[in-house]
Formats: C-alpha cells, sequence, structure tokens
C-alpha cells in the first residue's frame, strides 16, 4: 500500500522528533555543574517522580544509529555533536589499561566505568554506534576502537563471553559455536566487513 504526502510526512517529523528528544534529554556537563556521565542518554524515566535511570553502552550505541539516521535526513548540526557526545561516553567504557589481561583488555563495560561486566550482545550495539559514527565523520580512532574490540575481545574470547572483572567469568554456552550471540551480532559484523574493505557496490543503512 502506497503512503500519501501528508502520512510520509508526518512520519518524518515522528522520526526527527524522537532523534532530538536523545538530544535534549542527553546528560551534558556544563558548568557549574560538573558531570562524568557527560553524553549519557536516559534510559527510563518515572513520569510521576521524575526520577531518572541513565542508560547502558548499548543505549549510547542505539542513541547514535538514531541521531545520526536523522542528521541525514535534515542536516541539524545538534544531532551529530549529540552523537559525538555518547560516542566519547562509550570510549570511557573501553578499557585499555589491563594489556596483560585478555578476558578484560578492550571490552566495552556495560554500564559505568566501574562496572565489573561487559555483555557481548550490549557492548556489540555500542561498538556498532561507533562504527556508523565513524563512517559519517573519517574519525580513524574510532575505528581502531571497534577493530580492536572485535579481533581482539569479542572474537579473541569467543568462548568467554562475558566478563567478571573480579577474575572470575560468566560463560553462555546455549550451543551457539564460537561466535557469539550470533544473530545479535550480525550486523556488526557485516558493516565491518564492508568499511574495512572499502566495498562500494553495495549499501548498507542503520
Amino acid at each position: 500500500m502506497a503512503l500519501n504526502t501528508t502520512t510520509i510526512k508526518r512520519m518524518r517529523e515522528a522520526g526527527l522528533n524522537g532523534a532530538r528528544w536523545f538530544s535534549n534529554s542527553q546528560v551534558r556537563m556544563e558548568k557549574p555543574y560538573w558531570d562524568a556521565n557527560h553524553g549519557r542518554f536516559i534510559y527510563d524515566r518515572h513520569l510521576p517522580s521524575g526520577k531518572t535511570v541513565l542508560g547502558l553502552n548499548w543505549t549510547q550505541g542505539r542513541g547514535i544509529f538514531c541521531l545520526l539516521a536523522a542528521w541525514e535526513l535534515c542536516g541539524e548540526t545538534e544531532l551529530l555533536e549529540s552523537a559525538i557526545h555518547a560516542a566519547n561516553y562509550i570510549k570511557i567504557l573501553q578499557i585499555y589499561d589491563c594489556p596483560d589481561n585478555s578476558r578484560r583488555q578492550v571490552a566495552i563495560r556495560e554500564e559505568v566505568p566501574q562496572s565489573w561486566r561487559s555483555a557481548p550482545r550490549d557492548a556489540t550495539e555500542a561498538a556498532l554506534g561507533l562504527l556508523f559514527l565513524y563512517r559519517v565523520t573519517g574519525n580513524s580512532e574510532l575505528l581502531r576502537r571497534v577493530v580492536d574490540y572485535q579481533q581482539r575481545w569479542l572474537v579473541g574470547n569467543s568462548r568467554r563471553t562475558a566478563l567478571h572483572c573480579r577474575n572470575t567469568l560468566r560463560t553462555w554456552r546455549r550451543g551457539l559455536g564460537t561466535v557469539v550471540q550470533p544473530a545479535s551480532n550480525m550486523e556488526f559484523f557485516i558493516a565491518l566487513h564492508f568499511i574495512r574493505h572499502r566495498r562500494k557496490e553495495r549499501e548498507w543503512q542503520y
């Protein structure tokens, strides 16, 4: 069924407003309020009380998807800037100070820099957000972080599917073979393949 012009316009505005919500509700560190949550999105807000729960690593990634898609549609600078702030929070979640421990090094922590775990499905969505932002900005640091995560942690620890920073490890063995949660990570591997091999003949979207 073909959509009429009015319906398409309403859908476009609804999508843009949803993306603008990510930008408008994003935590910002602005004087005189110093906040280490700078760049985080809201995961949940209880409307009667106003209490807020801040997002996880995958929330950051998913917010980046929405913001970049909206930015490409309307060109509003604020949307791209919000995506960059979100990516910067993901960057501080990624571990680079444990070079002698492959279970930790380059993993992306689940919630905050002090979190003791990293779930591969969630962390991969965060990494995909970095990858999409690299596609737009060309910032090579983002690609380096994504490749480090994919090669050295996700694949390198493919039989160790969750991180515990107290030297204990949770494993999820559900007959998935050596690829961690393949269904939810498939888009990540496909997108990374096309970017690294500079495949121009096929276009992929958010």
